[in-house]
């Protein structure tokens, strides 16, 4: 490491590995939690509490900081690698709610990414309704 370079010698396959990581934590925590707030018993309890809405973002970020400390995942120090994080609790606590909060609110950012770069799309849901013009070799619904 050079005296003036603010990042350790890190290697572009941990870097790669951590975000693909991260990525996937983000889709995992989305999914799981789109179940959970798409059911109609919650949409019920929103509908007569509107601010239960406004308690999705610290589910999600709960739930990720969970993963993280079950896993033991920390992003900024596997990216940085430095064990400053896992001595210090009060730094290791900063860097994974970090991590968890980068989780919580990346499942956007991940889904642009595979819609753009990579050109994944999903296919629309129909909830149930035959498709009109089904491909060949598929039964309608």
């Amino acid at each position: 490491m050079t005296p003036n370079s603010v990042l350790p010698p890190t290697s572009y396959e941990t870097i790669a590995q951590t975000l693909l990581v991260v990525i996937f934590l983000a889709f995992f925590v989305e999914r799981v939690l789109a179940l959970v707030f798409e059911h109609d018993w919650w949409q019920e309890l929103e509908k007569k509490n509107p601010r239960l809405g406004a308690l999705k973002e610290f589910i999600a970020v709960g739930t990720a900081f969970g993963i993280c400390n079950w896993a033991s995942f920390d992003a900024l120090a596997q990216i940085f690698q430095t064990q400053f994080f896992s001595v210090h609790p009060v730094s290791n606590l900063f860097s994974r709610l970090m991590t968890a909060l980068v989780i919580a609110g990346g499942s956007k950012g991940a889904i642009a990414l595979m819609q753009g770069y990579f050109g994944i799309k999903s296919t629309p849901s129909d909830s149930g309704k035959p498709i009109a013009n089904p491909p060949a070799g598929q039964a309608q619904r």
